[in-house]
């Protein structure tokens, strides 16, 4: 970089001349946000920090270049506004008075978890940790850089998504965050803000931060993003983990295909329906309304609890859904005979041809019936159609708790859903 150079400190592209708007972005070179670092700032011998793109109850998030390479970054500060200020030189980060104690378990938090990134950075469809050092009495963690819209911005720009968009844009994303999981990294704040849409149409998860920040109850100002949080982030003391973020996987899912998140958490446990218009619901696949009612289930202990049972129940694949059958899940399908010829002395070969044939026959038996007498099967939801005439009404789906039955130990439903 060029020392008389002058950048857009927002998008860090050269701007030829003194004026305050830069040409590419169209962004004002103002003030910087309050308690922010100044712009110009070099953190760990290498970054510039820009204008401040993101600030919450953990810290504050800055637009940042590599110095060397010009590469355009994000830096991630901890600065916990409620038990922190800025010491004399406007770089330094001390803890309020009395809050000495708290200031150093939440840095201790935010550090570990830092390292959590770190391990997961080869990881597709995420915002990746580059980088973690500490600087000014407290940590910063460095994040790759790609240019994105929020799903909230890209559903409001283009209208909601069809069911293959979901498809294109989810189904990376569930794998990701399962495997994710499968490394002991959570994220609690999925939602359509975190979500973001790349210019090459892939979806990235964004916005990775410590838990203290993403549930009540902390001395740090939660993050909470409306519809999304799972009822267990209203408490301080009930468990967060992969069943959280599956909730909030699902009401992003549902803002995708909707337009609007559901009710925030507490206010579903009084009334627990999904709000879906008609039309919507004809364009969607049989499977679909299921698997993410079960993911939306306000009962952590009645969730779809894990992203690999919610992809199976997503994808509809009844033969990967019955592995899940000793683990709650959402509905279980009956396995084919277990049993081997021993007696009848029959060719092995001619055996297993027709042990396969009864297992197709019997999971498309089970299958058929399934979703003829689901609740939530085309015939089952049009007596909730008042109006066929008026396509975009929104109808309320009442959301059943399928999670640990059988289906042979199911209550006979009524065409309406209703138990008989």
């Amino acid at each position: 970089m060029g020392e008389n150079k002058l950048y857009c400190m927002r998008c860090f592209e050269a701007m030829e001349d003194s004026s305050n708007t830069c040409p590419h972005c169209g962004w004002h070179n103002g003030d910087q946000v309050k308690n922010a670092l100044p712009y110009g700032t070099l953190l760990g011998e290498k970054y510039l920090v820009g204008q401040a793109v993101h600030v919450n109850g953990a810290g504050i998030t800055y637009a940042a270049l590599e110095a060397k390479t010009a590469q355009k970054v994000e830096v991630r500060e901890f600065y916990p506004h409620t038990i922190a200020v800025r010491g004399e030189t406007g770089a330094s980060v001390l803890p309020v008075s009395g809050a000495e104690l708290k200031f150093s378990d939440y840095l201790s938090e935010f550090e570990r978890y830092a390292q959590k990134l770190l391990r997961v950075s080869d990881t597709k469809h995420i915002q990746r940790a580059i980088d973690t050092f500490s600087q000014n009495n407290t940590q910063y963690i460095v994040f790759s850089f790609t240019e994105s819209v929020s799903l909230r911005q890209y559903v409001e720009e283009h209208g909601v998504l069809s069911w293959a968009q979901c498809e294109q844009f989810f189904y990376p994303v569930i794998h990701t965050l399962g495997a994710i999981y499968a490394q002991n990294v959570e994220h609690l704040g999925i939602s359509p803000n975190t979500l973001r849409i790349t210019k090459d149409d892939k979806m990235i998860v964004t916005g990775f931060d410590i838990q203290s920040v993403r549930r009540a109850g902390t001395d740090l100002i939660e993050d909470i993003f409306p519809g999304c949080w799972a009822l267990e982030q209203y408490s301080k003391t009930k468990i967060c983990d992969e069943v959280t973020d599956v909730y909030g996987l699902c009401a992003s899912l549902l803002f995708a295909l909707t337009g609007a998140a559901p009710m925030e958490a507490p206010k579903r446990k009084q009334d627990p329906r999904l709000m879906i218009s008609k039309n919507i619901l004809k364009q969607l696949p049989e499977q679909v309304i299921p698997a993410i009612a079960n993911g939306l289930q306000v009962d952590p202990s009645r969730r779809t609890s894990s992203f690999s049972r919610f992809s199976a129940e997503l994808a509809a694949e009844p033969t990967v859904v019955e592995k899940f059958v000793e683990t709650e899940t959402v509905r279980s399908l009956p396995s084919g005979s277990g049993r081997t010829p021993s007696k009848r002395r029959v060719p092995a070969f001619l055996w297993l041809v027709a042990s396969f044939v009864f297992t197709l026959v019997v999971i498309f038996a089970v299958t058929s019936v399934w979703f003829k007498d689901s609740p939530f099967s085309p015939q089952s939801i049009v007596p909730f159609i008042k109006d066929p005439g008026v396509v975009e009404e929104k109808q309320t789906l009442e959301v059943p708790n399928l999670v640990g039955m059988e289906y042979d130990k199911l209550p006979p439903l009524n065409r309406k859903g209703q138990k008989i």
